[in-house]
Formats: structure tokens, C-alpha cells, sequence
């Protein structure tokens, strides 16, 4: 498709044209504070977000995420003088992004943070019960436990105490195990285990009820991302040890007992609560090995998988720890977030509706389905999401962790997930037709309340062909023209990574589109061609040997998938539901060579005259010449001169010329 030269009503000169379409990769950063200040899954780096939002949304223009997620797409918005209309199904969505965004007290902040934790160290309350222990060394009664490893063997029926860590204020940090058979450990054990059974009794006495929330849906089928005892008992308290769950039914007791004084406070320690919970949790797995080397002392883990699990061999941290550990996190990022308001023209303030969204009020967030938008035609400036990637991550199962813990009723929740959220989930009946089906739902609302001739940018992870193919025909069979598919790499990714292009991305796709001018209605409709298998193949094959013609050298099909479907498009042969199958059959041909690091080249006989000069050797031609240009522009610190001769060489060598992060970074280093 030729996009078309009037964006913003104004009509541009070709070289306005070149510097408005974003058509290579923007070296990320890594998150700012107030980012990291609660887990969300797949969260895209901020800055390549606002340079999308920059690049295709007018300054007061209306930027839609309509599956917000952690709001990266709201925040970046408002902070560039943008109105942003932020959409989810999952209530924790809502929590997450007002929390970020809002402007914070920072002194009330403290002063609420201080009469939680005066509540939580005087004499004799819960937190002593549960946590003090006698120092084996000096005797002293008031140590704390900080962590415990449990352990629970093929033979036992049930965990068993494996390592005890603990603070005393003489001592020092001490650690003690069954390496050590002596009576200590033996009578230390013995002591821990006591207040472990009896933990919930301590509860009784405060009246305080204890949440729990089972890991079903409403047709008695467990949530699909449970592993191990989960499934045969799906419920929160699983999640926990009963110490560190009894506490943390009493932490967020005192939180909601925080007077109205302190309202905004109140929700910040909720969402610091919520932050902390998964590290307080069981999920917290024992690292014992570092590049195959045993540790002297075992390592702390976290959670960094996409389902629910109690491991056989895990930590139990001090969950109060936990919880002070996530309030520095948020101090940070509200200091930060508090920055991003006052240096922008507007601020984090929610309107009340469509028609209250102003530069004074320019956030709306809605905690509904995006099937169905409560919005006019033609009103949106530009659309940039993250929908959801087919099975790859449970969002409404995971969030339950979270929402259990809140003001949310979880029948509801439950409910609303089951009827609602757009995912393929067999346990919820759902599949990949039901899950393209309700994809279009959307992207045809998004179609409507999109402005003419203006942008939707979706970011995609997802190894699956026939999951990608159904988001993107999702979306042109609403009307959309797609653009372009581009390939980004994350913030931080080891080398290890960058050199495994054959299994999952390591990176996201920016799948770029367009809502023409002219609906479906008013022009020529184009037909798929109706093409056999060996047509399929053939141009499949031309469209391979077209990228390593121009890329020059072998190239990794990591790199040649990121350019065949909008080459496939563009030839209007796609979505083709069986391309593994013409990959597979072409790896196996005489025509290409597959190296033993995954890269495709043509065999010998097959090698065409008209190839052009290698990528690389391009790429270091033109970092010679630039770097004697430019020499006074790039010395700076070693970091910054990189990040800006990364970007200047992307700019560069754009579509399919993108050259691989590791190459390019190893062309640097020598340069």
C-alpha cells in the first residue's frame, strides 16, 4: 500500500513523509521508576512507546489503547501533551495505571507508610508472633526470621525446614541449616514450625477475616496455568505459607483501617501491598547454581513464569520485608511520576466521560470490554496497543493474586473474565476461532471511532504462525491496510538470547496500519489470490531469496519472518494457515543452506548473481564515514555514544536492511 501524504490535514513533502513514518527499530531503554514500581507482563519500554505516540498523534490528539494493560500507552500519552483513553476488562489494569500516574504527596506518603509500620513493630503484635525468634548465638529473643527454605523430597508427604536466616540486632544476619545436626537447629525448627500451624489462630483474636479465593471457574474447571499441588488444591492460601499469609491478612487490615485523611495514600499502600505479594508467596524458587557452579550461599529467586506453582524447593521471605522492599520502589516512582507530572503540560487527572476529556482532564479509563466502545465515529487520532497473544499469558488468572486482595468481588470476576476477556483458554471454552472472532469484535469498533487516514500500531509476541495470522486478519478484514511489520528487540536481552533466533522472539512485532480514506464499501475490494500448494511454495521461495539478495550474507530466519508476512500481504496471499509447512519443505530443498547457528544462505549452485554488497560490510562502511563526521557528536560516555550510534545505524538501514542487534553491537566494539 502507498500511504497516503496528508497526515494531520496538512499535505507533506516526501521528506516530511520519510521522517513521520517510523520504519525501523529504536534502540529501548529500561524501565523508569515509576515503572518498576509493580509487575505487569509484557510491558513495552516507554520511550519507543512515546515516540510512536509523538510520531503519529497530534499534541492534544486522542491516543486509544483499547487492552491497556499497565498503561504505558495512557502514561506516555499525557505526558506529551497527548488525551489518552485507556480500556480494560481487568480491573487491575485500572489499579495499576491510576496508581503510576497519579500525582503523589510525598510527605503524606511517608507519614502513612510510618503509622503502618508503627502498627506493625510495637510490643507484642502479630509481626512479633509470627516472625521474632531467639538468637542461637547471644540469646537475644527479639531476632527476626527473614528467610526460610523449605524442602519437600519425593518421599515426604509435606515441606520440611531446610535453611533458617535470621537478623538480631547484636549478631548480625545468621544463617543456620541441617548441615548443622546439632539441638539448635533442631530446637529452632521445632520452634518455627509451632508458629507456622498456629498462625492463622493469631488472626482469631483481631476479627480479622481472612480472604481466600479458589482457583476455579464457574463451570468447576481449574484455572489452566496452575503446576503441581495447585491443581489438586486450587486456591489462594496454596500460594502461601500460613505465616506469611496470616500476616499479610493483618498488613492489609491495617492499610483499609488508614483513616480518610489519607484516601490517595490508602490506594498507593494497596498498590504497594499488591507489588510485594508475589515475593512473599511460595512461588519464590531457591537458585542454587550460577552458569552451572554451585552456590556456597543459595540465592533468592522470583516469580518470573506465567502460571501459578508451588516448587518443591522454595523461600519463604519475610513477607514485611517484602512489603517495606516494594514501598522504596514506589517512593522512587511516585518521586518520579511526580517529575513527569509537573514537567508536562498536562497532568494525570481522570475525566468523567468522553465529553469531560480535555487537556485538563486528559485521562478516561474504562474497566470494560473494548467490543463495544462508547465512543463517536471518526474520533480518534491514533491507536496503540498490545492485545493479548493467544495462550501465551493468562492475564485474568494471573491478576487474581492481585484482585483477591482488593475491593473486587470474585464471582463477578470470575464471571466477567469467563464472558469477557479475549484469550484462548480451553478451560473457559475458548479457542483460536472464538479468540480471532472476538478480535474483530474489537478492531471493528476501533475501525469505526479511528479517524481516516490515521494509524493503529499493535505490538505482538507470539511464535505461533497461526496466532499471528489471526490477529493481523483480525484486523484488515475490518478494513485495515497493513503497513508494515516491524521487529523490536527488549531493553536487556544477553547474548545468549540474541544468538537463539530459531526458538521463541526475543523481542515484539510493531505491526503498523492504516485506516484508508475510502471504507471497504466505497473501493474496489482485492481478492485473495487462489493460489495451489506449488505457487504458494514458489513465492514463498522468491520472497526468502528477495531479503537475502538485498541483506547480503546469511541471515538468521528470525530476521526473514519479521519481513515475509508483509511481503506475503503485499502479494495478497496472506494469512496462508500452514506456513511451517512450506518453511519446513524449503529448509529440506536443495535451494537454501541452514548454518548450525540457525542462519539461511543459498547452497552453492543457487547463489544469484545479483546479490548486494553483505549487510555488514555496509554497515561498517557507513559507520567509518560517520564516525569521522561525527566524532565530537559521539564522544561521550561509552553508553551514550553507543545507544546514538545504534540509533543513527537503524535510521539508516531501514525494512528489510534492519541488521541484528548483536551483529551491529560487535561492529561497534571493533570500531
Amino acid at each position: 500500500m502507498k500511504e497516503k501524504s496528508k497526515i494531520h490535514g496538512k499535505k507533506l513533502n516526501p521528506a516530511e513523509i520519510n521522517d513521520l513514518i517510523l520504519d525501523y527499530e529504536i534502540l529501548p531503554k529500561t524501565h523508569s521508576p515509576m515503572y518498576l514500581m509493580h509487575k505487569y507482563w509484557a510491558r513495552k519500554p516507554a520511550n519507543i512507546v512515546a515516540n510512536y505516540i509523538k510520531r503519529y498523534c497530534p499534541q492534544e490528539g486522542i491516543v486509544l489503547d483499547p487492552f491497556m494493560g499497565s498503561g504505558v500507552t495512557i502514561l506516555e500519552s499525557i505526558f506529551s501533551n497527548r488525551l489518552a483513553i485507556g480500556i480494560d476488562v481487568n480491573p487491575m489494569a485500572n489499579f495499576i495505571t491510576k496508581n503510576t500516574g497519579i500525582y503523589a504527596d510525598i510527605y503524606k506518603l511517608e507519614t502513612a507508610f510510618q503509622i503502618i509500620k508503627n502498627e506493625v513493630e510495637k510490643k507484642n503484635s502479630i509481626f512479633s508472633l509470627l516472625y521474632e525468634i531467639q538468637c542461637d548465638s547471644c540469646k537475644n529473643s527479639k531476632a527476626i526470621i527473614t528467610h526460610i527454605i523449605w524442602l519437600k523430597k519425593k518421599e515426604d508427604l509435606n515441606h520440611q525446614i531446610e535453611e533458617i536466616r535470621y537478623k538480631c540486632s547484636n549478631c548480625g544476619e545468621i544463617v543456620i541449616n541441617n548441615s548443622d545436626l546439632n539441638s539448635s537447629f533442631i530446637s529452632m525448627k521445632e520452634f518455627i514450625l509451632n508458629q507456622e500451624i498456629n498462625a492463622l489462630t493469631f488472626l482469631s483474636k483481631d476479627e480479622i477475616k481472612n480472604p481466600n479465593v479458589s482457583f476455579k471457574y464457574t463451570n468447576n474447571q481449574a484455572f489452566i496455568q496452575l503446576r503441581h499441588n495447585l491443581r489438586k488444591q486450587p486456591e489462594l492460601t496454596e500460594l502461601f505459607t500460613q505465616r506469611n499469609y496470616a500476616f499479610l491478612v493483618f498488613l492489609i487490615h491495617i492499610i483499609n483501617k488508614l483513616s480518610d485523611n489519607y484516601e490517595n495514600e490508602k490506594e498507593l499502600l494497596k498498590f504497594c501491598f499488591t507489588s510485594s505479594l508475589a515475593q512473599a508467596s511460595k512461588m519464590v524458587w531457591v537458585i542454587n547454581k550460577r552458569k552451572g557452579k554451585a552456590l556456597k550461599k543459595k540465592q533468592v529467586g522470583s516469580w518470573t513464569h506465567h502460571f501459578f506453582w508451588d516448587p518443591s524447593n522454595f523461600f519463604e521471605v519475610n513477607a514485611w520485608n517484602c512489603f517495606k522492599h516494594r514501598y522504596s520502589k514506589l517512593k522512587n516512582g511516585k518521586i518520579d511520576s511526580n517529575k513527569r507530572n509537573k514537567n508536562s503540560n498536562s497532568t494525570f487527572k481522570l475525566a468523567d466521560s468522553f465529553s469531560d476529556l480535555s487537556i485538563k482532564k486528559p485521562v478516561l479509563l474504562w474497566n470494560t470490554s473494548s467490543t463495544k466502545l462508547e465512543l463517536p465515529n471518526n474520533t480518534v487520532d491514533f491507536v496503540f496497543t498490545d492485545p493479548p497473544y493467544g495462550d501465551s499469558i493468562q492475564y485474568g488468572e494471573l491478576s487474581t493474586l492481585w484482585n483477591a486482595w482488593l475491593d473486587v468481588d470474585m464471582d463477578r470476576y470470575k464471571k466477567k473474565m469467563e464472558l469477557n476477556e479475549i484469550i484462548i483458554n480451553t478451560h473457559q471454552g475458548k479457542n483460536l476461532k472464538s479468540y480471532e472472532f472476538n478480535l474483530k469484535k474489537v478492531f471493528s469498533e476501533i475501525f469505526r471511532v479511528l479517524k481516516p487516514d490515521k494509524y493503529m500500531v499493535l505490538t505482538f509476541h507470539n511464535t505461533s504462525f497461526k496466532i499471528r495470522n489471526a490477529l493481523i486478519n483480525s484486523v484488515v478484514s475490518c478494513g485495515f491496510e497493513l503497513c508494515q511489520i516491524l521487529f523490536q528487540l527488549p531493553p536487556r536481552v544477553s547474548i545468549k538470547s540474541m544468538l537463539h533466533h530459531e526458538g521463541s522472539p526475543i523481542g515484539d512485532y510493531y505491526i503498523r496500519f492504516q485506516k484508508p480514506l475510502q471504507s471497504l464499501d466505497d473501493k474496489k475490494k482485492t481478492k485473495l489470490k487462489t493460489l495451489d500448494n506449488e505457487e504458494i511454495y514458489k513465492i514463498i521461495k522468491d520472497k526468502i531469496s528477495e531479503i537475502l539478495k538485498k541483506r547480503g550474507e546469511p541471515t538468521n530466519f528470525m530476521w526473514i519472518s519479521n519481513f515475509l508476512d508483509e511481503m506475503l500481504y503485499k502479494s495478497h496471499i496472506f494469512p496462508i494457515d500452514n506456513l511451517e509447512f512450506y518453511i519446513t519443505r524449503l529448509k529440506n530443498s536443495n535451494f537454501f543452506h541452514i548454518s548450525k547457528e540457525g542462519k539461511w544462505w543459498f547452497t552453492h549452485d543457487s547463489i544469484p548473481k545479483d546479490c548486494e554488497k553483505p549487510l555488514t560490510a555496509q554497515i561498517e562502511d557507513f559507520l567509518e564515514i560517520y564516525l569521522k563526521d561525527h566524532w565530537l557528536d559521539v564522544k561521550l560516555s561509552d553508553r551514550t555514544k553507543k545507544q546514538k550510534i545504534f540509533n543513527e545505524i537503524y535510521r539508516k538501514f531501514r525494512g528489510v536492511y534492519s541488521p541484528d542487534k548483536f551483529e551491529t553491537n560487535q561492529i561497534i566494539e571493533k570500531s
